[in-house]
């Protein structure tokens, strides 16, 4: 069984720095998982381009990180 769906999500930005316009595909369930499991109300995401993974982790304590690939889309 295949599921394929878009989700869009808004949130308040603290800071950005570097490129500012990138386009990124990633599995939702995944980046549930990793935003479930960090308990600090601010997490920090580092982009290194389209295909590359995300680097999650909390704002204040990078004790945790959780890595995320992308996904191709076309």
């Amino acid at each position: 069984m295949e599921i394929r769906g878009n989700l869009e999500e808004t949130l308040s930005i603290n800071s950005i720095s570097g490129e500012t316009r990138l386009s990124v595909s990633l599995d939702g369930s995944f980046l549930l998982d990793a935003l479930k499991s960090i308990k600090e109300n601010e997490v920090k995401l580092s982009f290194g381009g389209p295909m590359r993974p995300v680097l999650i982790e909390p704002s204040e304590n990078s004790s945790y990180r959780h890595l995320i690939s992308s996904v191709r889309t076309y």
